[in-house]
């Protein structure tokens, strides 16, 4: 008799994480980057995650936009239960969770769901089963409105072709243990590891296996239980999903990892004139993939293409708007691509990044200044998507957020605080001008919190307030890799990151509307 959960990982609940490419603000901007027409956001508009794991990224997008008509679908009934949780706590009456799989899902009647706008399937279509797969495309297609946009992420064949057999081995011994699978896989590792140390010749073979191994043994074992040790496990190649979309009527307009859409920085020099004569887009991408070793892509694909013409993409690049995050900025600004690092030399966008900090400015704007006369070109676009792909900059939603939003997210916030008080280990701040959230640590969490129970910002008495609230949750900070266990030491440590939060980050935290609507008119 099969099990409910059909060979994939259930004995563990998976962790909760939050992934900045998938709330619809992050796909709107990529289709218009890449110069489609994107659902319009400032109207009502449905958004679905399906298999949404604790549907933290569900309710982010669900409190930032009330407008929103939010469904988030997983088929275990721990991570339902989670959301539905968090859900209540924060009030929010415009998400669905719903406990289905995908081919529950396949068999609802026309009217029990509605067609959505955005549809993410994130870290799902390489860890279910062929049936599952064919089932989640059925679903798509029978719930993607048309224009509606889709977001799937999965592994990639080429970027795993080592880690293949490594981790059938490692599925066969957490299989053999009587230890729950995410304990088991410490096991796992070790066994690995004693082979390699024997001259196992796979990892001669594939000299990235050992450092591929060492990433995930360094993370959390949750996460590894659902990454690695799931029944199935296929890592795909573009020309699959693409044909399985096309079969829905799903046209590829790029990526969701917009470093990925260009083509100088995702195809070695020497490829580039034979890329530029393939026209196919499944060898295009193909090629892509080989060329660099591509081991997770996350495409974006539109129910029927909407190609802007040369006018109006030109006007809706320059309407984009963007703000400085939360990252800090290095001494030196380094962007990730497949091919490996760049770093961002030219003066100009440090000092862009710091107007950006002060407020938001449309790409319209940015072309406009002073410090890119004559600069406005190619090597200004690409430098944006770059700043933006490494965190830098991120997307505003259209307009300014109203008091509904404002305060659908501090509630929100505030539940996130709680959560993490009581040991969860996601400290996440969401904003409702950008439509999307933020991580950020444990201290800073904590002080919003205290902001938005109407704690006066002023750095002493909000930094005994932080270090009451971290006592009562067990919770120290450290320093050198050591807890710190001096009060003293402990009270500094937690003051100057209060000051320096008021003094750099909180302006910024309330213009993009984290304090809720009395903190627009202070």
């Amino acid at each position: 008799m099969a099990h409910w959960d059909d060979g994939y990982v259930s004995d563990v609940t998976y962790t909760s994480g939050y992934h900045n490419e998938t709330p619809p603000v992050w796909l709107a901007a990529a289709a218009t980057l890449s110069g489609f027409t994107a659902p319009d956001l400032t109207r009502p508009f449905r958004y679905a995650d399906l298999g949404c794991g604790n549907g933290v990224t569900a309710l982010v997008v669900a409190a930032t936009m009330p407008h929103a008509e939010v469904w988030a679908c997983d088929f275990n009934p721990a991570h339902v239960e989670n959301g539905r949780d968090i859900a209540r706590r924060a009030g929010l009456t415009n998400i669905h969770f719903e406990e289905a799989s995908f081919e529950d899902l396949t068999r609802l009647p026309a009217d029990a769901l509605p067609s959505f706008d955005y549809v993410v399937a994130h870290g799902i279509l390489s860890w279910i089963s062929r049936e599952n797969q064919d089932h989640l495309f059925t679903v798509i297609g029978q719930r993607l409105a048309p224009g509606g946009i889709v977001y799937m992420s999965y592994n990639v064949g080429t970027g795993w072709t080592g880690m293949r057999p490594a981790r059938v081995l490692m599925r066969l011994l957490t299989e053999a243990s009587p230890d729950r699978t995410d304990l088991a896989a410490a096991g796992a590792f070790a066994v690995l590891d004693k082979m390699r140390d024997a001259g196992a010749a796979l990892f001669q073979t594939h000299p990235s296996l050992n450092a591929r191994i060492a990433l995930f043994r360094d993370n959390d074992h949750r996460y590894v239980a659902h990454e690695l040790l799931n029944r199935d496990w296929h890592p795909v190649m573009f020309q699959t999903v693409a044909s399985a979309m096309a079969a829905i009527k799903c046209g590829h307009i790029g990526s969701a990892s917009l470093q990925d859409n260009l083509e100088n920085l995702t195809i070695p020099a020497p490829m580039r004139a034979m890329f530029a004569q393939t026209r196919d887009p499944r060898l295009r991408e193909t090629m892509r993939d080989i060329g660099g070793a591509i081991g997770f892509r996350r495409d974006l694909y539109q129910r029927g293409p909407r190609r802007m013409n040369p006018v109006e993409h030109e006007r809706q690049l320059n309407a984009l708007t963007l703000a400085g995050t939360f990252r800090p900025l290095p001494e030196t600004l380094i962007a990730s691509t497949s091919l490996g690092q760049l770093e961002i030399k030219e003066p100009r966008y440090r000092a862009l990044l710091d107007l950006l900090a002060q407020r938001p400015m449309t790409i319209g704007e940015i072309r406009h200044l002073e410090i890119f006369s004559g600069h406005d070109g190619p090597e200004l676009f690409q430098t944006l998507v770059l700043l933006l792909a490494s965190g830098f900059v991120a997307p505003l939603l259209p307009g300014t957020p109203d008091d509904a939003a404002r305060s659908a997210t501090a509630r929100l916030n505030r539940v996130h605080a709680t959560l993490f008080e009581l040991g969860h280990d996601l400290p996440l701040v969401a904003y409702p001008a950008l439509g999307a959230a933020w991580t950020t640590n444990p201290l800073e969490i904590m002080a919003l919190d205290a902001l938005l129970d109407g704690h006066a910002a002023e750095e002493h008495a909000l930094a005994e307030t932080v270090m009451a609230r971290m006592r009562r949750a067990g919770r120290t900070l450290n320093q050198n890799d050591q807890p710190v266990t001096d009060p003293a030491v402990l009270r500094g440590n937690v003051t100057n990151a209060i000051q320096e939060m008021l003094r750099k980050r909180l302006p910024m935290m309330r213009r993009l509307g984290a304090l809720g609507p009395a903190a627009a008119e202070r």
